[in-house]
């Protein structure tokens, strides 16, 4: 048998005003197509971003579930964000339906405490039911499963102890399978962040499409084609003159206003749905050419409940829309990710990628202008993992002028294992490279930071850290810290003690780095503008201006936006990663920010400068560095002096001799 064929004959409702009723498909058409895709081949992964409360679980999961009990026996894992939740599934979804269809309690012992039965195990012949929580490594790596559930993705855990996202994780675990499936389905929230909508961007992106009842046209069911008359002659406190109950759905070809023909009753709409999941293909259709992965967007328009009846639904929008005007965008946001099965997305003044991808700048990597006179780097250590990737370095170069502007010299990484030393010396030579500047000269590196916050390398960054400082060069060992409201740079705290207890002389200082302040500092700066003599506004040069050779690409762009704040239970706004996109540029640029802040440069004066920028004018030119082109009517850049050039009279920076 077929999943639709099996839900039908074998499923036995335990529990809603159906209870003890065989399965229906015709209570819930659109997702008749969907368990219809279990068996298309070439299949491997199904995901359904969708609205709550559709009957998706005991449409969909549960009847996957009871399939493979009886008819095709093996491992199945459903993941929960948190271990209770699986336990409380167990409790009212799986046991409920095993004793309420006899083909599965023949197959599912539930009576009694054995080895093979727990709260969240349950063994049968040929195979086990495993529900896990995401917040735990050893539950989504325990052993391999043919199936993979995925309950209410955007919750499951972003970072499994280091290791990586949970959803990645679950997905190595269905790879000894050749015929092995994932399902994912739940509720999206914020854009940028939602790990449904991320993963629905790589299927085929089905939508379900029903025919008018006037007309014949088919379409997707949008909430825009909603309407409802706003004629009321009394005014009502949250609805205003708005009529709820007068909502009908517009067909977008013949819907026109002032006729009565081309608008849909509840009945009509339903209908339209109802007949859509008997054709062939059940009224769904790709949208996309991805393959492999079958994915479905499915709003509570979709819905036969009588709870999503379109007055009620316009009744919710119109209150949540009254609380929108009050400042309350919490009833508007749970409307879009509930109702409508779509991101909310948050109204900010964020930079745009699309505006940066056009800000690129024409120099090339390992040059900066003649105005960047101090440069810092930063090193952020990545120990590889499932989800982020080979072990690496990634460092990147910045070059500081007046007024902290600043431009980006040089991003790269060096791949090994941070715990090997030679993945450090060959981090030296990267760091080794001169960098020319346009005005004449060899930049030197003044500061070098370098992430210390994974605990698993701590120790062989503190290693490099120490061997760095002994040869008189400025490194600094940093840890990230989102305190609400901690300065971006604060008094170190000492690592290495004498035995007298005074810090020793080689002893090691932990930098921590206020990181939602830079980020906070980075994301404004990004939107700096000036008023042009046409009044439009423009990117240009000045205080603060963020500068980025266009080489970079657009990687490096999606990086620096790679995380949005995001209102907190309490009250307080927190950066989050976006779903499936790298952050280590972002880390460097907040590593960067925190050694300007180290040298002090926000508070360096006019002289300061001039001083800095005669001792780089000055370096003897000897001969040009291996591999640097320098076009004609420039000066010919110096090689770089073994004694550090001084960024203060009174101070020695360190720097890596070439």
């Amino acid at each position: 048998m077929t999943l639709t064929v099996w839900a039908r004959r074998r499923r036995t409702l335990h529990s809603g005003p159906l209870a003890g009723s065989k399965f229906d498909w015709d209570k819930v058409p659109a997702l008749k197509g969907i368990a219809a895709a279990y068996h298309e081949p070439g299949i491997r992964e199904i995901w359904v971003e969708k609205s709550a409360q559709l009957g998706f679980t005991q449409g969909f999961y549960l009847n996957v579930i009871g399939y493979h009990v009886e008819q095709d026996p093996c491992p199945i894992l459903v993941l929960f964000a948190k271990d209770g939740a699986g336990k409380r599934f167990m409790r009212e979804k799986i046991e409920p339906m095993v004793r309420a269809c006899s083909t599965l309690a023949e197959r599912i012992p539930l009576e009694g405490r054995s080895a093979r039965s727990t709260q969240d195990y349950k063994w049968f012949p040929g195979g086990f039911l495993q529900l896990a929580g995401s917040n735990s490594p050893g539950n989504a790596k325990s052993t391999d499963f043919r199936i993979v559930i995925v309950e209410e993705p955007d919750d499951t855990s972003k970072n499994v102890a280091g290791q990586g996202d949970a959803i990645t994780i679950a997905r190595e675990r269905k790879k000894s399978y050749g015929n092995g499936k994932m399902l994912v389905g739940g509720t999206p929230t914020l854009k940028g962040l939602s790990k449904i909508d991320a993963g629905m961007a790589k299927t085929d992106k089905r939508r379900m499409f029903v025919a008018c009842p006037h007309c014949g046209h088919e379409q997707t069911l949008r909430w825009s084609q909603v309407t409802w008359r706003q004629d009321s002659p009394v005014h009502h406190p949250v609805y205003g003159t708005h009529l709820p109950d007068t909502a009908r759905y517009a067909c977008e070809a013949c819907g026109i206003e002032g006729q009565e023909q081309g608008f849909w009753t509840d009945t009509q709409k339903n209908d339209a749905v109802l007949a859509a999941s008997h054709r062939p293909d059940y009224g769904w259709r790709a949208t996309s050419t991805a393959t492999g992965n079958a994915g479905f967007y499915l709003s509570e328009l979709y819905s036969l409940f009588a709870e999503s009846r379109l007055a009620l639904l316009v009744q919710k929008f119109l209150e949540a829309d009254h609380a929108l005007k009050q400042g309350d965008d919490t009833q508007m946001r749970s409307f879009v990710n509930n109702t409508l099965g779509e991101c909310w997305e948050l109204k900010g003044k964020n930079a745009d990628l699309d505006d940066l991808a056009t800000r690129g700048e024409d120099y090339a990597e390992w040059t900066c202008p003649a105005e960047a006179l101090v440069a810092t780097c930063f090193v952020d250590v990545q120990r590889g993992g499932e989800e982020s990737g080979d072990a690496r370095l990634e460092y990147l170069i910045v070059g500081w002028g007046r007024g902290l502007e600043s431009w980006r010299i040089a991003r790269g990484q060096v791949l090994g294992n941070p715990l090997e030393p030679a993945t450090w010396r060959a981090l030296d030579v990267e760091l080794a490279k001169p960098i020319r500047n346009l005005g004449g000269g060899v930049l030197p590196l003044s500061m070098t930071g370098v992430d210390s916050g994974d605990g698993m390398t701590q120790e062989a960054v503190f290693a490099w850290v120490r061997a760095k400082q002994r040869e008189g060069r400025r490194v600094i060992a940093t840890k990230g810290s989102s305190q609400h409201g901690r300065p971006i740079f604060i008094k170190p705290k000492e690592q290495d003690n004498a035995a007298s207890d005074r810090a020793s002389k080689w002893g090691l200082k932990l930098y921590l780095i206020g990181t939602d302040t830079a980020k906070d500092t980075l994301y404004a700066r990004l939107t700096l503008q000036d008023k042009q003599p046409d009044g439009t506004l423009a990117t240009g040069r000045g205080e603060g201006r963020l500068h980025w050779p266009a080489v970079f690409g657009t990687q490096y762009l999606e990086q620096l936006l790679s995380e949005v704040k995001v209102p907190g239970r309490n009250g307080r706004a927190a950066y989050q990663v976006k779903a499936g996109v790298r952050n280590e540029m972002l880390d460097c640029e907040v590593g960067n920010l925190h050694a300007a802040y180290k040298l002090r440069l926000p508070q360096m004066t006019e002289g300061y400068w001039q001083s800095v920028e005669t001792a780089l004018r000055q370096q003897p030119l000897l001969s040009i560095p291996a591999g640097v082109n320098v076009p004609q009517g420039t000066v010919a850049p110096a090689q770089r002096p073994a004694t550090p050039v001084p960024l203060d009279p009174t101070v020695q920076s360190g720097s890596w001799a070439v």
